[in-house]
C-alpha cells in the first residue's frame, strides 16, 4: 500500500499525540482524574473478580461491563491479589491513563489511515495531525472515562466498514460487525450505530445477505448481555441508559424549570424519589424501577413537549463546543461540574461561557488558541461539506454523513465529549477542506 510507504512523517504525528497526552497527564491535577461516572467505573471494576456485576445490591443495568473490565484489565497486579480475595488497594489510575493514551496514539494511526484509504496520503497526515493537537482529543485519556476505548474501538469498526463498502470482502464486514458490537458493550449508543451500518449496507448490492451476515453477527455478540439482563434483573434491553437519561436529564431539567427550582436540586431530588420508591417496593426488580422511572419521565416530556423542544435545542448545541474547559480543568486552571450545562440548556451559549470562565483570565487566555484549532477545523469541515455532499455519492460517504448526522442528534445533554467518536471523521474532513481552500488560494495567485 503506497499510504504506508515514508513512515517518518505519521511516526513524528504519533510522537507528537503521545507527548500531549502524556505532558497533560504529567502536569494534570489528580483531583480532576475522576467524575462521578469515573467512580461508578472503578467500583464496578472492583467488584468483577468476585463474579459480581451490580451496584446497591441490584444487577447493573445502566452501565455495561466493557469499561469496567478494561479498568481492571489495566492493572494486572491488583487483579491478581483481589483473585486470591486478599484486601488490596484500589486501582492505580496512571495505569488506566497508560493504556489509554496507547489507545488515543493508535487512534491518530487510524486516523490516517481512513483519511489515506478514502482520499489520499496527504490528507490522512493532515487528518491525522488535526487528530494529535484537538484539544478534546488530548483531554479524553486522561480520565477514567469509557471515551477512548469507545473512539478506538469505533474507528475500527467505521475503517473496516468503509473498506468492505469499497472493496467488497467478507472479512471488513464481519471486523465492523464485531468491533462495533464490542463497543456496544463500552457504551450502549453503540447500539444506534449497528442500525446505521445496516442502513449504509442498503446502497450495495447483495444487500440483503451483507445486512443478515452483519445483523447475525451483532446479535450474536450483543444477545447475550440481553439474555442476561432479562434473567438477573427482569429488564429486557441492552442498558436502561435511555430511559434514565430521560428521567435523571430532561424530566428533571422540565421539572427544574416548571418549578423555578435549580436543576441540580431537582436532580438530586429525582434520586430520593427512585429510592423511595425502592423502599416501598423492595421486592420490585432493577428492571421494574428502571421501567418505572421511564413511564414517568416519558409522562413528563409528552406533557411538556415545548419545552422539551426547547430543552433539546439549546442542549445540543453543547455537543459542538471546543471542550477546551477539559483541558483546563485537568491543568487546574478552572473547575468543572459547575452547572453550566444547566446553564446553556436553560439561558443558551453565551451565558453559559461566562457561567464557566466567569472572571478566569488565565482560563480565557489559554482557551482563545484551543478554541481557534476547532475553529480552523471546522472551517475546513464546512468547505468539504459544501464541495462534496452531493446526492450521489458513494455508500462509505452516506455511511460517514449518517454517523455524523445521528450523533449530533441523539437525545441527551449535548457534551462535547459525545463527539469523541466522530472526532476522526471531523479531522478527515477537515484535511479535506483544508486542502481545497489552499488549491483554491494557490489558483488565484497564478
Amino acid at each position: 500500500m503506497k499510504f504506508l510507504e515514508n513512515r517518518i512523517p505519521l511516526l513524528l504525528i504519533l510522537l507528537l499525540a503521545m507527548v500531549l497526552r502524556g505532558g497533560l497527564i504529567w502536569q494534570s491535577d489528580p483531583a480532576a482524574w475522576r467524575t462521578p461516572d469515573s467512580l461508578e467505573y472503578v467500583e464496578l471494576a472492583e467488584e468483577l473478580p468476585a463474579g459480581h456485576f451490580e451496584r446497591n445490591g441490584q444487577p447493573e443495568i445502566f452501565r455495561v461491563p466493557g469499561y469496567p473490565l478494561f479498568v481492571l484489565a489495566s492493572d494486572p497486579a491488583f487483579l491478581l491479589v483481589k483473585l486470591h480475595g486478599k484486601p488490596v488497594e484500589g486501582i492505580e489510575p496512571v495505569l488506566v491513563f497508560a493504556w489509554q493514551i496507547a489507545l488515543d496514539v493508535m487512534l491518530v494511526a487510524l486516523t490516517y489511515l481512513l483519511g489515506a484509504f478514502l482520499v489520499s496520503r496527504r490528507v490522512g497526515l493532515l487528518a491525522a495531525l488535526l487528530q494529535a493537537i484537538s484539544p478534546l482529543v488530548v483531554a479524553s485519556p486522561c480520565r477514567i472515562l469509557s471515551d477512548s476505548l469507545y473512539a478506538f474501538l469505533f474507528a475500527v469498526a467505521v475503517l473496516m466498514m468503509v473498506r468492505h463498502l469499497r472493496g467488497g470482502g467478507w472479512r471488513p464486514l464481519i471486523a465492523a460487525a464485531v468491533t462495533l458490537s464490542l463497543a456496544c458493550y463500552v457504551r450502549p449508543v453503540g447500539g444506534i450505530m449497528v442500525l446505521v451500518f445496516l442502513l449504509a449496507l442498503m446502497f450495495q448490492p447483495g444487500r440483503l445477505r451483507r445486512g443478515l451476515v452483519f445483523a447475525g453477527v451483532a446479535v450474536a455478540i450483543i444477545g447475550p448481555w440481553v439474555v442476561r439482563n432479562a434473567v438477573r434483573a427482569d429488564y429486557y434491553g441492552f442498558s436502561s441508559v435511555a430511559g434514565d437519561s430521560m428521567y435523571y436529564s430532561t424530566a428533571a431539567e422540565i421539572e427544574a424549570r416548571r418549578q423555578n427550582i435549580p436543576t441540580a436540586d431537582m436532580r438530586l431530588r429525582f434520586r430520593q424519589l427512585n429510592q423511595a420508591e425502592r423502599q416501598k417496593h423492595p421486592d420490585w426488580t432493577a428492571g421494574q424501577l428502571a421501567r418505572r422511572r421511564q413511564t414517568q419521565a416519558a409522562k413528563i416530556i409528552s406533557d411538556n413537549s415545548g419545552m422539551y423542544a426547547k430543552i433539546y435545542l439549546r442542549g445540543a448545541v453543547g455537543f459542538w463546543l471546543p471542550g477546551a474547559g477539559d483541558v483546563l480543568e485537568l491543568l487546574g486552571i478552572s473547575q468543572g461540574r459547575r452547572g453550566t450545562v444547566d446553564v446553556l440548556q436553560r439561558e443558551g451559549i453565551i451565558a453559559a461561557v461566562k457561567h464557566y470562565f466567569g472572571g478566569n483570565i488565565a482560563a480565557i487566555a489559554i482557551a482563545v488558541p484551543l478554541v481557534l484549532i476547532l475553529l480552523i477545523k471546522y472551517l475546513g469541515v464546512a468547505v468539504c461539506v459544501l464541495a462534496k455532499v452531493r446526492w450521489r455519492m458513494p455508500a462509505e460517504a452516506w455511511l460517514i454523513l449518517l454517523i455524523v448526522a445521528v450523533s449530533a442528534i441523539a437525545p441527551g445533554p449535548g457534551l462535547p465529549r459525545y463527539r469523541l467518536p466522530i472526532e476522526p471523521l471531523f479531522s478527515v474532513a477537515a484535511a479535506v477542506g483544508l486542502f481545497a481552500i489552499v488549491s483554491r488560494i494557490r489558483k488565484r495567485g497564478k
